[in-house]
């Protein structure tokens, strides 16, 4: 597995506020750092107090549909309900001067 996309984050929860509403993005963008082709996104999650890393998961969910990508092309994948099965992803193809 080779990393393709800069990381960045998708959600911050403050549990503290208690507001009991997680309103999660619609999508969420990211630059393609390597060419390749990008078929799997990897979700990490950490848990901190206090700025003590607590606990750190991760889980995987396909994409589709899988693509090719290069750098500079930028992915945007929906968070919406589909995305229990795979990932809907669009690729907006960086325009490359020859």
């Amino acid at each position: 597995m080779i990393l393709l996309t800069q990381r960045k984050l998708f959600m911050e929860i403050d549990y503290e506020a208690r507001s009991g509403v997680t309103n999660y993005p619609e999508s969420v963008s990211l630059e393609v750092a390597r060419p390749g082709r990008l078929n799997l996104v990897v979700w990490q999650q950490d848990l901190i107090f206090d700025d003590i890393l607590i606990r750190s998961t991760e889980s995987l969910n396909w994409v589709t549909p899988a693509t090719s990508v290069e750098p500079q092309d930028k992915t945007i994948l929906s968070t919406g309900s589909e995305w229990i099965q795979s990932i809907p992803m669009q690729v907006k193809k960086h325009s490359r001067k020859i």
